[in-house]
Parts: structure tokens; C-alpha cells; sequence
């Protein structure tokens, strides 16, 4: 579990339509997702909020993650 970070991600889907994400760490270990902008089909959940979770741990590096509507 990290104890603390920031982090902000960019997505680009299969259309070309981008998804800009900060997450924040959150006290239960999960973090909080706010969508801060989005293009094309996105646009419309931009102020839009997720609370993710580590799903899987694969390895040193990697990390498989469950979002949901907060």
C-alpha cells in the first residue's frame, strides 16, 4: 500500500477520445479518481469521480486495478 502519492494519467481509448485523470490516495489504501478533462465520448464525465482499488498485484512493477463510481 503506498503511503501517499499523486498521480495523473492520461488514456487514450481506441478512438482517439482522451480520459485525464488525478488520483489521490484515500486512508482505506484505494484512491480517489477525478476526472480533470476528456475529449470526444469523455467530455461529458470531466468533474466525474472513481474510487479505485488494487485488484491483482503481478509483480514488482505492475498492478491490476478496479474502479467504481464514487
Amino acid at each position: 500500500m503506498p503511503l501517499g502519492f499523486v498521480n495523473v494519467c492520461q488514456q487514450v481509448d481506441v478512438d482517439g477520445d482522451v480520459n485525464l485523470l488525478q488520483a489521490n490516495p484515500q486512508a482505506d489504501g484505494s484512491f480517489l479518481a477525478t476526472q480533470i478533462a476528456g475529449t470526444g465520448k469523455w467530455a461529458a464525465f470531466t468533474g466525474a469521480n472513481w474510487i479505485g482499488q488494487t485488484s491483482v498485484n503481478i509483480g514488482q512493477n505492475a498492478s491490476v486495478y478496479s474502479f467504481s463510481p464514487e
